[in-house]
C-alpha cells in the first residue's frame, strides 16, 4: 500500500511538472528562480512612445494662442510701417504718380506688402516695359523701373496718316514728332495708344527693318505689312516711288543677298524703276513704263 501510494505521488509530482512547463511556456509571468523553484513576477505593459493630447494641457494651450496674438499685434505695429520707398531707373511717369498707382501709403505695413500686385499695377503704364519690386526688412520698399523706348513709327493706311511712335515689341508709345527718324510702318488696323501690335506684324517689322533697311536703293520711305503679314517697302530712288514685294519672313538672308546685288546693278543702268520682287526664286525688276506722248 505504502508503494503504491508513493507511485501515485510520484505520478502527481510529474504531472505538476509537466503543468508548471507549459505555464512557464504560455505566461510570461511564470519563471524559474535562482535555486530552481518558480517565482512570480507580475507582467508590465510594453512602453510605447508618450502620446500627448494637444488640448489635454489647457495652460499651455492658453499660452501657445497668447504667443500668437501677441505675434500678430506686433506684426501689425508701427514698427514695420514702410518708412522709405526707393525708385529707380528712367521713366517718363513723375514718381508721385507711380507711387498713387502703387498704392503706398504712410499706413503701409511691411507684411501685407505684396511685390507682385504693386509690379501688375505699375505695369498698366504702357511706358513702362519692366518693373521689380522689392521689400527690403524692416520697412523699406525699393521699385526699379524701365522705360520702352521708341523704334518706328507706325501709322494706319491712309490717305494722311497719323503716326504713333512704337517700340520693338509693338506697344504705342504716342504721337510721334515731326522730325522722327525712325523707319515708318503702316497697318491695315486701327492704332490707339498703349495698344500693342500683333504679335505676326510685330515680328514681321522686326525682321524686315533688321535684314533689308541698310540695304535699300534710295531714301526709304515706309514699310507696309498687310493682312496676310507680307510686307512691301517703299523707297524714293531717282525722283520714282520703287516698290520692294519682300513677301513673308521666310528666306531672309536670301532675300538680303539678292537686294544687295539688284540694288549695285541698278547704280550702273539708266532710267527709273517701279518695282523689285523677292518674292520668287528669280526676282523681278521692272522698270517704270514712259508715258507716251498725245
Amino acid at each position: 500500500m505504502t508503494w503504491l501510494f508513493q507511485g501515485r505521488e510520484e505520478v502527481d509530482s510529474g504531472m505538476q511538472a509537466r503543468n508548471l512547463q507549459t505555464k512557464l511556456k504560455t505566461r510570461r509571468h511564470l519563471t524559474h528562480g535562482r535555486r530552481g523553484g518558480v517565482v512570480y513576477r507580475k507582467a508590465r505593459r510594453a512602453k510605447g512612445p508618450r502620446r500627448e493630447v494637444f488640448t489635454a494641457n489647457p495652460r499651455r494651450l492658453f499660452l501657445i494662442l497668447l504667443f500668437l496674438v501677441a505675434q500678430l499685434i506686433f506684426a501689425g505695429s508701427e514698427l514695420f510701417n514702410i518708412r522709405d520707398i526707393s525708385i529707380s531707373g528712367v521713366s517718363p511717369i513723375p514718381n508721385e504718380t507711380l507711387l498713387e498707382q502703387a498704392k503706398l501709403g504712410p499706413d503701409a505695413n511691411y507684411w501685407s506688402v505684396s511685390p507682385e500686385t504693386i509690379e501688375r499695377r505699375l505695369l498698366s503704364f504702357h511706358e513702362l516695359r519692366t518693373v521689380d519690386v522689392e521689400r527690403v526688412f524692416p520697412g523699406m520698399v525699393s521699385i526699379r523701373v524701365a522705360q520702352r523706348h521708341p523704334r518706328y513709327q507706325v501709322a494706319m493706311t491712309a490717305a494722311k496718316p497719323e503716326w504713333f511712335e512704337a517700340d520693338a515689341d509693338g506697344v504705342i508709345l504716342g504721337k510721334a514728332p515731326a522730325d522722327s527718324k525712325f523707319p515708318r510702318i503702316m497697318v491695315d488696323q486701327p492704332l490707339v495708344q498703349g495698344a500693342r501690335l500683333p504679335r505676326e506684324s510685330a515680328f514681321a517689322v522686326r525682321e524686315s527693318v533688321r535684314w533689308l533697311h541698310t540695304l535699300l536703293p534710295g531714301k526709304p520711305l515706309s514699310y507696309h505689312v498687310d493682312g496676310n503679314y507680307e510686307v512691301t517697302i517703299k523707297t524714293l530712288y531717282r525722283g520714282v516711288t520703287l516698290s520692294i514685294k519682300v513677301g513673308q519672313m521666310e528666306r531672309m538672308e536670301y532675300k538680303a543677298g539678292v537686294l544687295k546685288a539688284l540694288a549695285s546693278q541698278l547704280k550702273a543702268q539708266k532710267g527709273q524703276f517701279e518695282l523689285i520682287d523677292l518674292r520668287y526664286a528669280t526676282p523681278v525688276v521692272r522698270l517704270k513704263a514712259d508715258k507716251k506722248p498725245e
